[in-house]
């Protein structure tokens, strides 16, 4: 099963968030319902960033490393990098 890092963000509040999922879809969802106790403020989330992992290790790693990002800026380029799937969806 493969694992997904994902990023969101909220124009309300200005704000990202970084997660790990196996079912982006009901993560998705979640976030935006209000069910989550970390985004319930930020309503609707955009999702931003997503690469898939055939491994929960490196999934992890890849959300440790985003995660550790020091600002803004560097949370920016994981968005515009060529590993966000998003990116590769656009023709």
């Amino acid at each position: 099963m493969k694992t997904t890092v994902y990023i969101l963000y909220s124009p309300l509040v200005d704000r990202y968030f970084v997660g790990k999922t196996s079912n982006l879809e009901k993560s998705l969802a979640r976030h935006n319902s209000g069910k989550n106790k970390h985004t319930k403020t930020g309503l609707p989330w955009n999702l931003m960033y997503r690469e898939s992992f055939d491994s929960a290790d490196a999934a992890r790693e890849k959300e440790v490393q985003i995660k550790s990002s020091v600002n803004r800026e560097q949370l920016i380029g994981f968005i515009r990098s060529d590993s966000n799937e998003l990116n590769n969806d656009n023709p």
